[in-house]
């Protein structure tokens, strides 16, 4: 799909909506008629969402918050 830049900002919303969707794969953002900028939506591995990709693959420490105090300190906002 082509479309021209100032029909673009008037319909930004409609326009993500079609690569949400699938509906369109790219939108080609045009000036006086020639395409300047190419709109695609981001493909994260297998249509995995951004949050929980790291899920189970990290080990937190019981003593995580062992040094917060010394920390604090060091940033001079101990209480």
């Amino acid at each position: 799909m082509q479309i021209d830049m100032n029909d673009a900002k008037k319909d930004l919303d409609h326009l993500l909506v079609l690569l949400e969707t699938g509906q369109d794969e790219d939108i080609f953002l045009t000036q006086q008629g020639n395409p300047i900028i190419k709109m695609s939506r981001l493909r994260m591995g297998s249509g995995s969402r951004r949050f929980g990709i790291a899920k189970g693959m990290l080990e937190v420490p019981d003593d995580l918050d062992k040094y917060n105090d010394e920390i604090a300190e060091m940033f001079g906002v101990k209480e």
